[in-house]
């Protein structure tokens, strides 16, 4: 039986030149999301996270998908789908910068992946621009035909953010 961690979250720091969306990666492994004038910041002690019951992860595992390897095999874990924080949710933005956001981020983490010592390992979870709903739907298929990244997600804030617009 393969086991799949379907909830593992990633910061895609690969492909973003040239948009509003900024990835600071500090020395420890920790870093720090820029989008649409929020920031998150993943500052651990020492550069390591804690977890209940289980031995510590390194902060840099959000983004170098090489040393997420170890853990992966620590932890039995046999594949990943890599999921978007909630900084990369691009819902409060305005449709265009949505729109480019979105798909260079998903380029970037396509690229991540590819690039990477054990790509079959992971699995990309795309986001999409659903405040323009025929841009999301061709996003979702460029990622799936293109991209081969074989899962499209929404953030939990997806109905509340569009419907204002």
């Amino acid at each position: 039986m393969q086991v799949i961690d379907v909830d593992s979250h990633v910061s895609v720091t690969k492909g973003l030149e040239g948009t509003p969306f900024q990835v600071n990666l500090l020395a420890d492994g920790s870093h720090s999301i820029e989008f649409n004038r929020t920031t998150v910041k993943f500052a651990a002690p020492n550069g390591t996270f804690p977890r209940a019951g289980k031995e510590a992860i390194a902060a840099r595992v959000f983004w170098d998908l090489d040393r997420r390897v170890e853990d992966l095999d620590r932890d039995g874990i046999d594949r990943q789908v890599l999921i978007f924080h909630g900084a990369h949710v691009f819902y409060e933005a305005d449709n265009k910068v949505a729109i480019e956001a979105a798909r260079k981020y998903n380029d970037g983490l396509a690229e991540m992946i590819a690039t990477c010592r054990k790509p079959a390992r992971y699995l990309g979870a795309a986001p999409l621009p659903l405040q323009d709903p025929a841009a999301a739907a061709d996003e979702a298929e460029r990622v799936v035909n293109e991209l081969h990244m074989p899962v499209v997600t929404t953030g939990p804030n997806a109905l509340a953010s569009t419907s204002a617009r």
